[in-house]
């Protein structure tokens, strides 16, 4: 199992709890993300799905959210991903997601909104390329 996430010197000890729930969060994760890249979008909604309920992150109901849009469960992917959004308006991997979802459900209006706002959130350079490209795309239309 895995240690324990190193932490500042001041910050109080974490306990073996703690570091067990960590530890486990990790695994799970992990284990969601490989089904997810071999294209098992089932089973990856499944992992993450039980993920977000034990533990209502933004980033775990948001990969939820990919999950689903990738198997094709769109409407349980635009709740999984508004819950991202609620949990956390500022993480803008889920209004990525939610946007690609939108659009692909002939949502533009929405899906520009949310594309936008995944721009000016905390986004990954990567996302926020991808986001760019979609949005110059989308607003020619």
């Amino acid at each position: 199992m895995m240690a324990c996430i190193s932490r500042p010197p001041w910050s109080p000890k974490p306990s073996a709890a703690s570091c067990r729930w960590r530890a486990i969060a990790w695994l799970a994760k992990r284990k969601a993300s490989r089904a997810f890249r071999k294209g098992d979008y089932e089973g990856a909604a499944t992992l993450y799905r039980k993920l977000a309920e034990e533990h209502p992150l933004a980033r775990h109901w948001a990969f939820l959210g990919a999950a689903l849009g990738a198997g094709g469960h769109h409407e349980g992917a635009l709740e999984a991903s508004s819950n991202a959004v609620e949990l956390d308006p500022q993480y803008g991997l889920a209004y990525y997601n939610r946007a690609l979802i939108l659009r692909n459900t002939g949502r533009r209006s929405r899906a520009i909104k949310d594309l936008k706002k995944a721009l000016e959130a905390d986004l990954p350079r990567r996302f926020k390329s991808a986001a760019s490209k979609v949005l110059a795309e989308m607003q020619k239309k």
